[in-house]
């Protein structure tokens, strides 16, 4: 029975709240391979920025997913994130045994990533074509209970490596 469901649709949550997580400051903890960036970069931000990284929630500006059902799967076609300070695309599958397939992508906007750059000199091999920098997740293979996203620091390390090359 659960293979007959079908449909596709637009899902949006505007004003959310994810709690007791700031994801800007954890992403950026998480990137280990500069030493001290969380706090580098926080000292020499806007007070607005600062602000935004010193809050224990994040507050979601808006979400919007295209979604589709099909043989009993949701599909995740194009699902973003945003919120304070950065943008995240991601997009996959979701099973009804709750099986979770997803791949993602974290991008700060360009005015906040001039600011972050000009910090931490580093962070400028992680700009996109748009100036704006861009750490991708390491994709997610599993239950949704278990769901955590991590950046996916090797493929981060391999491009800084490909921009200094370049560079070089």
């Amino acid at each position: 029975l659960e293979t007959l469901l079908s449909g596709e649709g637009t899902v949006e949550v505007k004003d959310g709240r994810i709690v007791d997580v700031n994801i800007l400051k954890l992403v950026l903890s998480k990137l280990s391979f500069i030493p001290n960036l969380a706090e580098q970069v926080e000292n020499n931000l806007s007070d607005e920025y600062k602000e935004k990284l010193k809050k224990r929630d994040t507050i979601l500006e808006k979400v919007k997913a295209d979604v589709r059902i099909r043989n009993g799967v949701l599909e995740i076609n194009r699902a973003e994130l945003n919120a304070d300070g950065f943008l995240v695309v991601a997009n996959g599958e979701l099973n009804l045994d709750q099986n979770l397939l997803l791949k993602a992508d974290f991008y700060i906007p360009s005015d906040l990533s001039a600011s972050m750059v000009a910090s931490v000199q580093e962070l400028g091999y992680l700009l996109d074509e748009n100036k704006q920098i861009h750490v991708p997740f390491k994709p997610y293979e599993g239950k949704l209970a278990n769901f955590r996203m991590y950046p996916d620091v090797e493929d981060v390390g391999k491009e800084i490596i490909r921009s200094r090359g370049k560079e070089e």
